[in-house]
């Protein structure tokens, strides 16, 4: 296992095969990008910024040159995944069936102290950092491979903010949590799922993401 960093909201990965360090990129990130190698993969562990759009903008223009100037035209197997604090494009038509979620996000910005930091882009849900992210191009196995209905990994019932938990609010769900991949990897995804049911409600505040590969050498 390895760790980006042992204070904060430290990012890592688990392999039952050695783990090249390749970066821990902390400097200029809210909590931080881990670079590994593992299985002939190259893995971009992030956590991007939960309460700031433009900070989530920055964050991804650095973490996707990094992969730009990292990659080499050769290396056609690497993934970015973790918690993006972001909307995808592929769920804006999910996101407009529930206006409750917008109405939820003024609240939240207008009662922020700090008025520099604002979670919505002038008003609005931003998709334009995970619109970086799938221009790279990396591929969302789990919009690939999921229906529409089951496709949110937060909230929780765990969820730090009683707000989200009444049974008025239960219908505002979001999807955070991904996992991009190569295209040549995506070919080689045979399972991708978010599991928000069952025993995973008692684990976190968001829900884990799960995808298979049957891996060609």
């Amino acid at each position: 296992m390895v760790i980006l960093k042992e204070e904060g909201f430290p990012v890592g990965l688990t392999s039952n095969k050695p783990i090249t360090i390749k970066k821990k990129m902390i400097e200029g990130l809210w909590h931080g990008m881990l670079h590994v190698a593992t299985h002939g993969i190259d893995f971009f562990v992030v956590h991007l910024c939960p309460s700031d759009f433009e900070t989530r903008h920055r964050e991804s223009i650095m973490i996707t040159q990094y992969m730009k100037e990292t990659l080499s035209l050769a290396n056609d197997k690497y993934m970015v995944l973790g918690d993006f604090n972001a909307h995808s494009p592929f769920d804006a038509f999910l996101d407009k069936r529930h206006p409750e979620l917008l109405e939820w996000y003024h609240q939240l910005d207008a009662e922020r102290k700090d008025k520099t930091r604002q979670t919505l882009s002038y008003g609005q849900l931003d998709y334009s950092v995970m619109a970086r992210f799938l221009a790279f191009p990396l591929i969302d196995v789990c919009e690939r491979q999921m229906d529409e209905a089951r496709r949110f990994s937060f909230p929780s019932p765990l969820h730090f903010n009683p707000a989200r938990n009444n049974e008025a609010l239960i219908p505002i769900r979001e999807r955070l949590d991904f996992i991009l991949t190569s295209s040549s990897l995506a070919a080689q995804c045979t399972d991708a799922t978010i599991l928000n049911t069952g025993v995973v409600n008692t684990l976190s505040d968001h829900y884990p993401v799960s995808a298979t590969f049957a891996i060609r050498r």
